[in-house]
């Protein structure tokens, strides 16, 4: 019988600690052939606003063989559910047996956070103190809780449309990481922004109301994100 978890049973098991160096082996085999991930197939469902993606992979050297399937539906939180809802299945790569399913909603937003963290600790200037949000949901706040892991801020900023959410996350990243969280004012705010961090798809608009400092290295996150 295949095992069964739902995200109370991976919100134990699961850490940023454990979640950074292993997307940092993990992107290492990528680069280096050892593992088999095709792009993700997307099927739009245009009559409910949303999209179905399929994303399989196999690392050989971790023997391991899985498929995440992603359901991204923008106007649930009209419904009350989360916009994105994914499940993942793994197999025995020897045999084919299914293994596990997992829940997989909380597994690709730490995921996520991990790997930016990865690529922020190898890409980023050394010395950088000061990390930009450009939104203040879900992502913002994995990503801060992975962030920590390679690196300590002097100050974190972030921008949102809505201040009193921009307010909210600041006020948390005080209170619970210790670490200056200023509620950012755009092109009328101070530069010096080290780290720039998208939590959600860049909006060109957006970006370019933000100033950052010329060696500020940028994640971005979202089906057209190509800012690393």
């Amino acid at each position: 019988m295949a095992l069964l978890l739902g995200e109370s049973h991976l919100r134990q098991l699961l850490t940023m600690r454990d979640l950074v160096p292993l997307m940092e082996r993990t992107l290492a085999a990528f680069s280096a052939g050892r593992v088999l991930q095709p792009v993700r197939t997307a099927i739009p469902v245009q009559e409910h606003g949303g999209f179905l993606f399929l994303m399989p992979a196999y690392l050989r050297d971790a023997g391991a063989m899985g498929l995440k399937a992603v359901a991204l539906y923008p106007g649930n939180a009209a419904r009350g559910l989360p916009a994105l809802l994914a499940t993942i299945l793994l197999y025995d790569p020897a045999t084919g047996k299914l293994l596990g399913v997992l829940d997989g909603r909380l597994i690709t937003e730490m995921r996520t956070a991990a790997v930016s963290a990865a690529a922020t600790k190898h890409l980023a200037r050394r010395g950088a103190k000061v990390i930009a949000f450009l939104g203040a949901g879900v992502q913002a706040r994995s990503h801060m809780e992975a962030l920590l892991e390679v690196c300590r801020p002097a100050e974190v900023r972030v921008w949102t449309r809505t201040r009193a959410h921009a307010d909210a996350f600041a006020r948390e990243v005080a209170d619970r990481h210790r670490v200056a969280g200023l509620r950012d004012r755009g092109r009328s705010g101070p530069r010096g922004r080290d780290r720039l961090h998208h939590d959600q798809q860049p909006d060109p608009r957006v970006a370019g109301a933000v100033a950052v400092s010329r060696s500020a290295h940028q994640r971005g996150r979202g089906p057209a994100a190509g800012l690393a």
